[in-house]
């Protein structure tokens, strides 16, 4: 999640103040829904490419996938 902060700093924060902030209810975390949603907007910024759609949705998909997967970090400790 750094890497996406510090990848371009003031179009994240854009992003962030502008569009996420709007989708989500004070108090609760950015869903699913909310995350794709900001990547698309995302997309949108960069161009009408359909490239651009796709790789922003699977980087949404990912970004959701790899918050999954530190939530459940503890499970994975057991291991030797």
């Amino acid at each position: 999640m750094t890497m996406l902060q510090c990848w371009n700093h003031q179009v994240h924060l854009w992003l962030k103040f502008y569009v996420n902030n709007r989708l989500v209810a004070k108090g609760q975390r950015a869903g699913t829904k909310e995350t794709i949603i900001v990547f698309l907007v995302s997309a949108f910024w960069h161009g009408f490419y359909p490239f651009y759609y796709i790789m922003f949705f699977l980087a949404a998909i990912l970004s959701e996938v790899t918050k999954d997967i530190f939530k459940s970090w503890i499970l994975f400790q057991a291991i030797p």
